[in-house]
């Protein structure tokens, strides 16, 4: 058999342990801070051997206290972006095209900015490289190239929003056809979309 003083301290801490779990499970999916209500009471489920330890050790009962716990931080920023045309991919990036990816089109479908940004290049040479093209800069250290555009629709300067056409498809500059060379950077890097 154990001592008084052993099960009070095992009963304390069972309570110890619902408590911490009964705030657990308060908190989960919370979308706003709640506050809990713990009662600091051993002696309501002890019938008092509790209290009657505390009291002989001169402790006295703890007052009701109130835990306030905050929902977890809002997860990391998403980057939400849409695909720059209506048509699928026709050149992945692979070693040999290692900075962008191709997308099939048709002359003169719409190739739409893929996040809200400024558009800081609106031009190139219809001869050479990526023909007409233009660059958005978006927030974030991110930023989008379409390139092979028959025309262009903006201006370096204007703000777009996401969906806001820069142009249409085209076949301007080295392409073996009709199509969008697409780029998604991060802090000038290429990334895979």
């Amino acid at each position: 058999m154990g001592s008084p003083y052993s099960a009070s301290l095992r009963l304390a801490g069972m309570i110890l342990l619902l408590a911490v779990a009964g705030l657990l499970a308060s908190g989960s999916g919370a979308d706003s801070p709640r506050a809990v209500e713990v009662e600091q009471d051993p002696a309501a489920t002890a019938g008092g051997e509790a209290a009657a330890f505390a009291s002989s050790r001169g402790f006295s009962r703890a007052p009701k206290e109130t835990v306030t716990r905050f929902s977890p931080p809002p997860a990391a920023r998403s980057y939400t972006f849409i695909w720059p045309s209506s048509a699928a991919i026709s050149q992945g990036m692979t070693p040999r095209h290692p900075r962008g990816l191709d997308i099939a089109a048709w002359a003169g479908d719409s190739i739409v900015a893929v996040r809200d940004g400024e558009v800081t290049v609106a031009g190139g040479d219809a001869c050479c490289v990526y023909g007409l093209y233009v660059v958005v800069e978006h927030d974030n250290g991110w930023s989008s190239l379409y390139a092979h555009l028959g025309s262009l629709s903006v201006e370096p300067g204007d703000r777009v929003e996401q969906g806001d056409v820069l142009g249409p498809a085209g076949n301007t500059g080295k392409a073996d056809g009709v199509h969008l060379h697409f780029e998604l950077l991060r802090l000038g890097a290429p990334v895979n979309p």
